[in-house]
């Protein structure tokens, strides 16, 4: 007796759209966008190269959708700066926030790790992506922290001569940022501190290196660490 054969079901055309994104946006931050094929993305997917194609002209089209779909995602800050009231108090938390951000990440540590790889790839290919999602995530700081500076400095709360804002952004970014390229290199014996430790650590470094006095930050720092965190969470 004759078996009736079973009928494979066709994923729909958007959902292989959405695979093979995913699959590549995984295989650039792992590879860069030179070190990846096309042959690459097949496999990975389960696709056929013909398939690729179909959805995205070349490789060049596929990348720019995962750099696009990076940059669009809003930051946190965008919701957590945006009616904060400008002072020492909100300075000092939106050091600790940028600082959270840009190392640990909102979205969860495997799509946070993916990000960060996509970055440094593309630091060390043109860049264009990197320089695109930092303007996009971290613009929302600059006029916070800019009014945050003005007040603590009529509050005489920062050191004289202090950093220029963008000077104070970058510095806050960029720490937090190379220690997480450290741990992505499996360097993690660099630093034998927990992830808390490490944050606190950063925070303090920062905040006395952008000139706000100790008396300040004493004042205004948590003093749960693992619990601001946790809430910065979300």
């Amino acid at each position: 007796m004759a078996t009736k054969k079973a009928t494979k079901k066709r994923m729909p055309a958007a959902a292989r759209r959405q695979l093979i994104l995913e699959s590549a946006m995984q295989l650039f931050a792992k590879k860069g966008f030179h070190g990846t094929t096309t042959a690459d993305l097949a496999r990975v997917a389960g696709v056929s190269e013909a398939l690729i194609f179909r959805f995205f002209p070349d490789k060049e089209s596929l990348y720019r959708e995962v750099q696009f779909l990076c940059v669009e995602a809003r930051g946190a800050a965008d919701s957590m700066l945006d009616q904060a009231r400008p002072g020492t108090e909100n300075l000092v938390r939106a050091v600790l926030i940028l600082i959270y951000e840009v190392f640990s990440g909102f979205g969860g540590r495997t799509k946070n790790e993916t990000l960060r790889r996509l970055q440094t790839h593309s630091m060390l290919e043109d860049g264009k992506f990197a320089r695109a999602f930092f303007k996009s995530h971290f613009k929302v700081y600059f006029p916070f922290i800019d009014r945050c500076l003005k007040s603590a400095h009529r509050s005489g709360d920062l050191e004289p001569g202090g950093m220029p804002l963008e000077c104070v952004i970058w510095f806050t970014h960029h720490l937090p940022m190379m220690v997480r390229i450290s741990i992505l290199s499996h360097r993690a014996d660099y630093f034998a501190s927990s992830d808390a430790e490490l944050l606190e650590s950063m925070a303090l470094f920062c905040l006395r290196g952008i000139g706000l006095k100790s008396s300040a930050i004493k004042k205004n720092l948590p003093r749960n660490w693992t619990e601001q965190f946790n809430l910065l969470k979300g």
